[in-house]
């Protein structure tokens, strides 16, 4: 039985410098080499501009909600193959995330679409 794992790490770096020293080392290799011995991590964030590049470059996906600020779209932009520059990413999220609650999502996988807009949960409620 191969056991899979889910670690969460909410608001991580608001508390730690990520960048430097054995935790931030850590973590590092958490996200490259996690994968390999079934462990998924979700890092939780404000401030993607702290986040290593270790971790963002071996993301599967990226998860916005509404009110990223500009600065952050630019460099996240860079990480999705739909739009052509930031300025289109950037007209294309603002569009999407007057919604409260709605949620963009980036796949760096190249089999997944690249980007999606996706409504707040509350609006499929009735659905269910």
């Amino acid at each position: 039985c191969k056991w899979r794992v889910l670690v969460i790490l909410d608001d991580f770096v608001s508390y730690l410098n990520v960048h430097g020293g054995a935790l931030g080392k850590s973590f590092d290799r958490l996200a490259t080499q996690g994968r390999h011995r079934g462990v998924s991590c979700w890092y939780l964030t404000q401030r993607f501009n702290k986040v290593s590049p270790t971790i963002r470059d071996n993301a599967l996906a990226w998860l916005l909600t509404p009110r990223v600020p500009q600065a952050a779209i630019r460099e996240i932009a860079g990480y999705q193959s739909k739009y052509s520059s930031w300025q289109a990413f950037w007209a294309a999220y603002s569009r999407h995330s007057r919604t409260p609650y709605a949620i963009t999502s980036i796949s760096c996988d190249p089999t997944q679409p690249p980007v999606g807009f996706h409504p707040p949960a509350r609006s499929l409620a009735g659905a269910l």
